[in-house]
């Protein structure tokens, strides 16, 4: 039986470090990175991910302007996006995201076995994913 091809993430955030650590917390998925918002922009057609993960502040535009502009895209228009920022203000102590503008919201730093399990619930299929975030609690950008 062909083995099945691994599920995948476009990152986009321009710090190495985070990226890095990111890549070694999602070994199951081929995860792609590139540092900015045109470059997600122009990429993401082709590389048809299944998931977005979006810093907050990019090089020439904000994470929240480029959900946006991917939710636009009927290609995109369902694709899970989350939010990555130190200026996202979490609900509680313990590293669970919270819901911002209906996107998956983590405030940096973040807790590396929170984040792969609402990458699980995410990949596990549309009706998980959006169940998750309706149970999430409304949070903020702070100065926003």
């Amino acid at each position: 039986m062909p083995e099945q091809p691994l599920r995948k993430i476009l990152l986009v955030d321009d710090d190495p470090e985070v990226t890095d650590l990111l890549r070694l917390a999602m070994p199951e998925y081929e995860v792609l990175v590139v540092p900015d918002a045109e470059g997600a922009l122009r990429t993401a057609p082709e590389f048809k991910p299944d998931l977005f993960i979006l810093d907050l502040i990019l090089p020439g535009m904000r994470g929240t302007s480029l959900a946006l502009l991917l939710r636009d895209s009927p290609e995109f228009a369902q694709t899970p996006i989350f939010l990555l920022s130190g200026l996202i203000e979490p609900a509680t102590a313990d590293g669970e995201p919270v819901r911002v503008n209906g996107l998956t919201a983590f405030s940096k730093p973040f807790k590396v076995g929170v984040l792969q399990k609402h990458l699980a619930l995410h990949m596990a299929g549309p009706e998980s994913g959006r169940a998750a975030v309706e149970r999430l609690q409304p949070g903020y950008i702070s100065g926003e």
